[in-house]
């Protein structure tokens, strides 16, 4: 069984969070570490501004264990609900095929009568009576019976009730009653959790509103119940009507139609109460030529279903309201670009740091991060006879810089790791201005003085570096053809393999 993903809440972005679409915003998410917020940036064109925002999510911190609880119970909620609607939808189906066994016999039948000069409009229910009093079958009965149907279109209708029989009880057994059942537990279970007032308030969730919703599907398994069997009753009726039919073309064959056995078989279908039980009067079968389907019960189960699915909707909104009215947003980071081309990108780590990384030059990058409090940027450089050609995050402390000869495309490069500690980092008010960072050449420094670890690349770099942390590798697309892979963790320093 697989639920839908429940929303729980959701937090409105500030306006610098959206664009048009001739300026569109790289936006990125990560949750910290329990649940003690979530990390929002988003990066612009450039000369727009890159921004990072922080939203306080203590109120899911707070209620974890119940909302744990809750949204499981709500996506068991939904899911079931929607699994006893398409369960009843098919019962209702297969039960409309067979009261559609007596509606177009008597369709039938009264086609015949016309055809045959009766005068008047005949109806199975008067057949029946007629046959059980003595009197002959009409010429468009005997019609219906030995030709229209026939013995053998007969027992194939008595099989296709038995078939739909089988269906109804599967379906009730395997489907409707065990999804009822769990679906009124889960009910309770959220009515307890809402009889507790001190969370029920600070959720936004009703006691009252879940109390009416137990109650109704309680309500709601005994109408299921009845309908079921009503549905069985009526296919047995309709099985039995079907099986005198049978009887009847078996007497028919005689070509005796006030013959004393016919009238005997007539009386004593008629003795059953098949036709005449009060408790389920005949227009329900359609006897008397109106519409086959009753429905009352069937409808009233919808509607208690439907009200369940109300009552529920509206809570779990409620809920998703109430906490999202909880989550505010804090901006902790600004970034003001110069209106250079700047290639950037950012990291967010659990721990609430924040690192933005960007390149608008050959020879220089710029870092700035958030660190206690503080936002702090930095700049790296590279010697005149290289350039930088990509840059990338590493795990949390290191940053993955690839540098190549200036003069010779074709000459492999060397690929740098920077701890991001060792970085001369300084202190920045918000908004951040790169174009001050650029200028400020105290807090400058060459990337091969800081790089922890060097790598040889045994090609160039013509796509971007993709870094895995959790394996310590670097994949390097210098071709369509050719894949290098680097072994970041290796001792040697050296290149593992290339494809």
């Amino acid at each position: 069984m697989t639920a839908d993903i429940f929303k729980l809440a959701s937090a409105q972005l500030p306006d610098a969070y959206s664009a048009g679409a001739c300026n569109p915003l790289q936006v990125r998410a990560t949750l910290l570490q329990g649940l003690a917020g979530c990390l929002v940036a988003a990066s612009g064109a450039a000369g727009e501004v890159s921004k990072a925002i922080r939203l306080d999510l203590g109120v899911l911190r707070r209620h974890q264990a119940e909302l744990w609880h809750c949204t499981d119970l709500a996506s068991d909620i939904t899911l079931l609900t929607d699994q006893v609607h398409a369960a009843m939808k098919t019962s209702a189906d297969v039960f409309a095929r067979v009261q559609r066994q007596v509606a177009d016999q008597q369709s039938k039948l009264q086609i015949l009568s016309r055809e045959h000069g009766t005068g008047r409009a005949l109806s199975l229910h008067s057949e029946v009576a007629a046959a059980a009093a003595g009197a002959p079958l009409t010429p468009a009965m005997q019609h219906l019976i030995s030709s229209s149907l026939g013995e053998a279109g007969l027992k194939r209708a008595s099989k296709d009730v038995d078939a739909a029989a089988q269906q109804l009880t599967q379906g009730f057994v395997a489907s409707i009653q065990p999804s009822l059942e769990r679906l009124a537990s889960s009910l309770s279970s959220m009515l307890a959790i809402t009889r507790c007032t001190h969370i029920a308030g600070r959720l936004g969730l009703q006691a009252r509103a879940f109390q009416e919703a137990a109650s109704t599907a309680q309500q709601l398994i005994a109408d299921a119940s009845k309908e079921h069997h009503e549905m069985l009753r009526e296919c047995t009726e309709v099985r039995l009507f079907l099986a005198w039919l049978l009887q009847l073309a078996a007497v028919l064959q005689d070509d005796d139609s006030r013959s004393p056995a016919l009238s005997a078989t007539s009386r004593k279908m008629a003795e059953t109460n098949i036709f005449n039980d009060s408790s389920v009067p005949a227009p329900h079968m359609g006897m008397h030529g109106q519409d086959p389907t009753d429905g009352s019960t069937r409808q009233l189960a919808q509607q208690h279903l439907s009200q369940i699915q109300h009552i529920c909707s509206a809570q779990f909104a409620s809920m998703a309201t109430t906490l999202s009215a909880a989550i505010t947003s804090k901006n902790i980071l600004d970034i003001k670009e110069d209106g250079r081309q700047w290639h950037s990108c950012t990291n967010l780590l659990p721990n609430s740091s924040i690192l933005w990384l960007g390149t608008h030059a050959p020879h220089s990058m710029v870092l700035v991060r958030t660190h206690q409090d503080q936002v702090q940027a930095a700049e790296l450089i590279c010697p005149t006879a290289q350039r930088i050609v990509q840059s990338a995050f590493y795990k949390e402390e290191l940053i993955a810089v690839v540098l190549e000869s200036v003069t010779s495309a074709e000459q492999p490069g060397n690929l740098f790791l920077v701890p991001i500690a060792a970085l001369p980092w300084a202190v920045y008010s918000s908004p951040v201005h790169l174009d001050q960072v650029l200028q400020a050449h105290n807090n400058c420094q060459n990337i091969e003085d800081l790089a922890s670890r060097t790598f040889a690349m045994s090609a160039p770099v013509n796509c971007p570096l993709i870094l895995s942390g959790s394996r310590g590798l670097a994949c390097v697309l210098s071709t369509m053809q050719q894949a290098s892979m680097y072994d970041l963790e290796e001792e040697d320093s050296a290149q593992a393999d290339a494809d």
